[in-house]
């Protein structure tokens, strides 16, 4: 499995969770409508329109595991351990999701 399926994997569900919440609580059509553009894009498997990368060949990197962290502000990120590179995704940031290599620091 690439990092590519896992994320997409993650996405599409919890995007149909959230979809389904919304609809018993009778959200408004727009908010329904982006979840469901999320989730369309989740399907198609076109995840560069659904997380922000500098480097889009992480993407292709063999996923081994991951690892579910809590930031200094109390938000949530994985830690995504792949054969060759740690990779850090961040699926609540400011902008939109969010995926980096981790930083080594060698002094």
């Amino acid at each position: 499995m690439t990092v590519r399926e896992f994320l997409l994997d993650r996405i599409f569900r919890s995007s149909s969770g959230r979809l389904k919440r919304l609809r018993e609580i009778k959200a408004p059509y727009i908010i329904l409508k982006n979840e469901l553009e999320t989730i369309r894009t989740a399907k198609q498997g076109d995840i560069t329109q659904l997380i922000n990368c500098k480097t889009p060949d992480v993407f292709d990197f063999e996923f081994k595991e991951s690892i579910d962290c809590t930031g200094n502000g109390g938000k949530y990120y994985m830690t995504i351990l792949t054969s060759t590179e740690t990779l850090m995704y961040f699926p609540q940031a400011r902008f939109g999701r969010y995926l980096t290599k981790q930083e080594t620091n060698q002094s």
